[in-house]
């Protein structure tokens, strides 16, 4: 095989060398023309002029006469990462055409195409494919088609055609239609399309809209569909995602509820900047069901959580959260709401795409805050702006509780609001150049209600508190450390408003406090050399603490009686605690495993440091409890214990109790642990005991069963009424061009069946703007 090479600046320029003596000379401008409007997914691309093209053929000739010329026999054409192979090119310099035939494939990086035949007109970047196959490898796309038309730079069509994200001849699923039309980095639209899956046809749409984008695009995401017991029936929802621009888009969700009727939702996201974000969601749900509290509807429509019922038909859920990191003046701002029509709605919403699980999870990824409880009635809402220096923090915003019971059955809201609050606070820090440190805490705070209650009369108050205190530490010896304290608290409280204007009540109140304190610390450690091939050392450290907190008992009875503002009990009180920790030196691996909690180990340098077990005890004697004249006086608060376990990245677990040394009997008892491995199987238990109150078991596992397969499962049970809370079990199967999830839920109201299928490709994953990660149209 003979090898020509050109420079594609040198238009005129003649190979270095022949193919066979008596040959005419090509010029280059065939070659890179051929390549320039190669029919491909890069087809349009812009060709750098700069780089050489390697031509490879057995012969080649020209024949001046008709202007042609001819190259056959493995004729390969290299330029880059952009290759064309043909059994043969012709091409014709009058009428700008070329034809490439005998198994034509054109690879341009990992897009590929294919065919028996192709026809080129150069000048208007058309051409023809015959029995063409394309492969696009940023969306793992193929199209067939018995003859593939491009239309334009960046257009194509088909009179027949079909597409999948499957590899091999014989795919697991495909589209099939006529008329397609495919515009890059646009859609692709087809008419009487068919999904088949092998070789069944399953579904038939007139007309069809496919993404074809590289990055976001707008279209439909897979639906989900559920079955739930006698509440919601048949469930459907369809999701429709709007790249509005690069950094803002929105879901819209269509959900068909049998029993209940059409529910509508919208996700708006959007991003400021690469520190400022937001989301916006709405559900809007006009209920055929109501819980008035006649016949069976609360047996049927009604929750027992609560004894009020839930008449209305209107139903909504509004919730957002923003971040704002770029204000003018070094501020941050925070946007908390959420309002909810009623009380049920969050319990009876609380699974599937837009609901209380769903959202709870993604707040929390994307802005570490979470929701309140789904079944808390009084629901927060705040708006924050804040500034922070190296030693100060100021914190300004408003704090609006929505009671949605009261809303709703009420015309009176004594629900108290804080609009707005201030705090100024001050780390420990030097005074000046003297052994004395100090901290500070103020603020401010407006609490208005609407209505007053039997409790109070009052409806709106300020009240302020300025709280400096000053530390003097002190080194005892070589192993001990002494810090004494004192503080002043001063507050004030001014009330501006009440409902009975007639009565004789205090408008400003004030109060001043004095403590003291201190704390006899010391740190003992030892480093024990190991030497292993992983871990070099472990050091344990020893910190007992005894601590010291005095209050005087003053009379508070002049204290506003608004349900906010309490009295500060006297305390004489002395605590001991006990820490005992083991940190290991670990020689870094270069190979970094998912760890099971992401607080630890800390690299340095060319070491990592892991605490892996930590040891704390704590206890206190009440001295006024002690010298009151009670019959059984208790001075000794129950003993807290807390113990952790992080030997691995693999495995961390948790437990902690408080021991009652008078009654010989635990108050509290939690367990919990996380075992994962570097596959991504995790399994998570915990188990809790609050004295007579609570006793709860939750477990929950991910196992990948195979490469492919995947299963979960999770379980909650009340150990006290012997109940369980929630069953759940999932599978989800990903095969290469296609993932197929199913769901069984069981809860103590509600049971949901729930599977979904992705086509990849059609719904391929991606990640959307603010960290959400969002299904490709289809």
């Amino acid at each position: 095989m003979k090898n020509w090479e050109t420079i594609t600046s040198q238009l005129s320029s003649y190979p270095v060398r022949r193919a066979c003596s008596g040959q005419r000379l090509i010029p280059v401008y065939l070659f890179v023309l051929v390549l320039l409007f190669t029919p491909v997914a890069s087809w349009g691309q812009t060709i750098s002029s700069d780089l050489p093209w390697r031509i490879f053929a057995d012969n080649v000739s020209y024949d001046k006469n008709t202007q042609l010329f001819n190259a056959t026999g493995h004729v390969k054409l290299v330029q880059g990462d952009r290759i064309i192979t043909a059994d043969s090119i012709q091409y014709s310099t009058k009428k700008l055409t070329a034809q490439a035939s005998g198994h034509v494939v054109v690879k341009a990086g990992k897009d590929t195409v294919a065919g028996d035949r192709m026809d080129l007109d150069l000048s208007n970047e058309t051409g023809t494919i015959y029995n063409g196959r394309a492969f696009f490898q940023a969306r793992h796309f193929h199209i067939t088609g018995s003859q593939i038309q491009k239309t334009g730079p960046h257009t194509y069509s088909a009179e027949k055609a079909s597409i999948t994200s499957c590899d091999g001849d014989s795919p697991d699923w495909k589209i099939t239609g006529r008329d397609v039309n495919v515009a890059m980095e646009g859609y692709a639209t087809a008419w009487h399309t068919t999904l088949w899956i092998k070789n069944l046809p399953v579904f038939y749409t007139p007309f069809l809209v496919v993404p074809i984008k590289r990055n976001r695009e707008t279209g439909f995401l897979p639906p989900e569909l559920a079955i739930s017991d006698s509440r919601n029936g048949f469930e459907y929802t369809q999701p429709f995602f709007w790249a509005i621009s690069p950094s803002t888009d929105a879901t819209l969700y269509w959900q068909y509820l049998e029993n209940r009727g059409n529910k509508w939702g919208a996700e708006f996201r959007y991003v400021l900047d690469p520190r400022s974000r937001g989301t916006i969601m709405f559900d809007y749900l006009d209920d055929r069901q109501v819980d008035d509290g006649t016949g069976d509807s609360s047996d049927r429509w009604g929750y027992t959580h609560d004894d009020q019922t839930r008449p209305n038909r209107e139903r909504y859920w509004f919730r957002m959260k923003h971040d704002q990191q770029t204000l003018p003046w070094g501020l941050t701002a925070k946007i908390d709401l959420d309002i909810v029509s009623d009380q049920d709605y969050l319990l009876e919403f609380k699974n599937g795409l837009t609901g209380f699980n769903t959202t709870d999870e993604y707040f929390f990824d994307t802005f570490g805050r979470d929701l309140d409880d789904f079944n808390e009635t009084i629901r927060r809402n705040i708006i924050n702006i804040s500034r922070t220096w190296s030693r100060f923090r100021l914190n300004t915003g408003a704090t609006w509780y929505d009671d949605v019971i009261r809303r709703q059955f009420s015309d009176e809201d004594p629900t108290i609001q804080q609009l707005p609050w201030v705090t100024f606070n001050g780390s420990k820090q030097e005074i000046f150049s003297t052994p004395l440190f100090y901290t500070i805490d103020t603020h401010y705070i407006h609490y208005f209600r609407k209505d007053s209650d039997a409790s109070s009369d009052i409806t709106r108050l300020h009240e302020a508190e300025w709280y400096p205190r000053i530390f003097l530490p002190l080194r005892a010896g070589r192993y001990f450390t002494i810090e004494p304290s004192a503080g002043w608290r001063y507050n004030y409280w001014y009330v501006s408003e009440t409902d009975n204007k007639d009565k004789n009540q205090k408008t400003s109140i004030h109060r001043n406090m004095y403590d003291i304190g201190g704390k006899f610390s010391s740190e003992v450690y030892r480093v024990y050399q190991i030497g292993g091939n992983r871990i070099e050392k472990i050091k344990h450290a020893i910190r007992p603490q005894i601590s010291y907190n005095f209050t005087p008992d003053i009379s508070q009875d002049d204290l506003p009686r608004f349900s906010p503002v309490k009295p500060i009990e006297k305390n004489n009180t002395i605590t001991y605690t006990l820490l005992s920790s083991f940190t290991s030196k670990l020689k870094q691996t270069g190979r970094k495993g998912q760890s099971a909690r992401t607080d630890m180990p800390v690299s340095a340098g060319k070491y990592d440091y892991r605490e892996f077990l930590r040891l704390f005890l704590s206890q206190s004697y009440d001295f006024n409890e002690a010298s009151d004249n009670k019959d059984d006086p208790r001075p000794l608060s129950p003993i807290f214990g807390e113990i952790r376990f992080m030997p691995s990245p693999y495995l961390w677990a948790k437990a902690d109790m408080k021991y009652d040394t008078y009654d010989n009997d635990y108050l509290q008892k939690n367990v919990e642990a996380i075992i994962r491995d570097r596959r991504g199987d995790r399994l998570q238990a915990s188990y809790r005991i609050q004295g007579d109150q609570q006793e709860h078991l939750k477990l929950y596992l991910y196992a990948l069963v195979t490469r492919r397969l995947s299963a979960h499962a999770e379980y909650e049970r009340d150990m006290i009424t012997k109940e369980d809370v929630k069953r759940a079990l999932g599978w989800q199967y990903r095969a290469d061009c296609w993932t197929f999830s199913l769901d069984y839920i069981e809860e103590a109201e509600n049971t949901r069946y729930a599977f979904s299928i992705s086509l990849h490709g059609l719904g391929s994953i991606h990640q959307g703007i603010g960290g959400h990660t969002t299904v490709g149209g289809y």
